[in-house]
C-alpha cells in the first residue's frame, strides 16, 4: 500500500488530533477516512473549493505555482531564485495577512513544490516540459547551486530550442 508523508502547521495537526480523539480513531484513519470520502465519491480539489470556498480551504497552492511557472516562462534566461519571482515574493506577505500560514513554511512547501516540477521536466521530453530550458544550477564542480540555503534555478531558452532542433 502507498504511504504519503505529510507535513501539516501545528494549529491543522492539533484541530485533526483532537477531532481524531473525539471519534475514538487514530489520526491516520482520520484522515484516511476523510479523503476516501472525498476522492471515491468522485470530487477533485476543484469540487472541494467550489463547495467549500477557497478560504475555508486554506492557501492555494495549485494557484500559487501555476503563476509561478507562469511568471518564470515569462522570464529572460539566466539565474534566479523564487525569491526573485515577484509572485513569490507578494504571496509570503499576503497570505500572513491573511492568516494561513506561516511565510517560511510556505515558501518551503512553495519550494518543494516548484523543485518537484523542475525534477520531472528532466525526464520528459521538450515538447512536453512544464517548465523548458530551466533546470537546477550548479556550481563550478557540478554540484546543486544555493545561495543562503536557497536552490538556484538557471532558465536557458537557447539551450532548449537547440534540443528541440535535435528531435
Amino acid at each position: 500500500m502507498p504511504r504519503v508523508y505529510l507535513t501539516l502547521e501545528q494549529e491543522l495537526f492539533k484541530r485533526i488530533e483532537e477531532d481524531a480523539n473525539k471519534n475514538n480513531i487514530t489520526i491516520n484513519l482520520l484522515m484516511q477516512n476523510i479523503f476516501e470520502r472525498i476522492y471515491m465519491s468522485g470530487l477533485n480539489y476543484s469540487d472541494i473549493v467550489e463547495k467549500i470556498g477557497l478560504d475555508t480551504v486554506g492557501f492555494d497552492y495549485t494557484a500559487a505555482l501555476n503563476e509561478l511557472i507562469k511568471e518564470t516562462n515569462e522570464r529572460d534566461d539566466g539565474e534566479f531564485t523564487l525569491v526573485m519571482l515577484d509572485s513569490f515574493s507578494k504571496l509570503c506577505i499576503s497570505t500572513v495577512e491573511k492568516g494561513y500560514l506561516q511565510p517560511s513554511t510556505l515558501r518551503a512547501k512553495l519550494g518543494k513544490l516548484y523543485n518537484s516540477v523542475v525534477k520531472k521536466d528532466q525526464n520528459k521530453a521538450e515538447q512536453d516540459k512544464v517548465l523548458p530550458g530551466v533546470e537546477r544550477a550548479r556550481d563550478d564542480n557540478g554540484d546543486l547551486k544555493f545561495i543562503s540555503r536557497t536552490a538556484v534555478y538557471v532558465k536557458n531558452s537557447i539551450k532548449q530550442k537547440e534540443n528541440e532542433l535535435q528531435e
